[in-house]
């Protein structure tokens, strides 16, 4: 575990020792001000609605479809699916470009612990980001706020989320340019965004999304080993 949260702070600082982190926290937080500050207009709350309609295939359930947080969602859907491709695309391809993979897979650190270490890195970011959402929606001047089911859609936000940065982690053991990672991740989130379309999370759904999170990490585990050295 502590190898594990070793790689997850190498990761963090990774993000963050260049202007990427803070670019996307910074234009996330601007870009959610209007789904926020609009949830309470519905003729503004539909417009937005419309956008994340066509890209996401979004048609939310009855408990979202009249709530104020449906704007934020909605936005949320929008941003993560580009976003993801954008965290996920560093991973292994730029170590790989730097040529530091091999120092990395040869350290006294299982590849379950880089795989994770990884992964949770991205989640981190990701979960800040869809968070300030959460953020500026708890302090915006709107009222009668049903907070399970904000907790419901985000419960969808995070889970999708999570299934895809283990695929975008796995697309990036295959390449050393960070730009294929994320048009090759963007395509796969792309086709997964259309297909959970609620909002909300329902049991295959959830099952669904575990499934790409094991397979994320058991197919960049095996391309990862297939680096080692010695591996044939």
């Amino acid at each position: 575990m502590s190898n594990t949260v070793a790689i997850w702070q190498k990761e963090l600082k990774g993000y963050f020792a260049t202007p990427m982190g803070a670019v996307l926290l910074v234009t996330s937080a601007i870009f959610f001000l209007p789904a926020v500050y609009t949830a309470g207009n519905e003729l503004l709350r539909l417009r937005l609605l419309v956008a994340a309609s066509v890209l996401t295939r979004f048609h939310p359930s009855r408990e979202l479809a009249s709530h104020p947080v449906l704007s934020v969602v909605s936005f949320a859907r929008l941003l993560a699916m580009y976003i993801i491709p954008l965290i996920t695309m560093r991973l292994f391809a730029e170590e790989k470009q730097a040529r530091t993979i091999e120092l990395l897979l040869t350290s006294p650190i299982s590849e379950t612990d880089i795989v994770l270490g990884k992964w949770f890195a991205g989640l981190f970011l990701y979960l800040l980001i869809i968070g300030l959402g959460a953020l500026e929606f708890a302090i915006s001047p709107l009222v009668k706020r049903d907070w399970a089911t904000v907790l419901i859609a985000y419960a969808a936000l995070v889970s999708i989320g999570a299934g895809l940065l283990a695929v975008g982690e796995c697309i990036s053991t295959f390449t050393s340019h960070q730009l294929s990672a994320a048009v090759a991740t963007l395509l796969v989130s792309v086709g997964v965004w259309r297909y959970f379309n609620s909002g909300v999370p329902h049991v295959a759904d959830l099952a669904l999304c575990v499934l790409l999170m094991l397979l994320g990490w058991w197919i960049t585990l095996r391309s990862i080993r297939a680096r080692m050295p010695g591996t044939s």
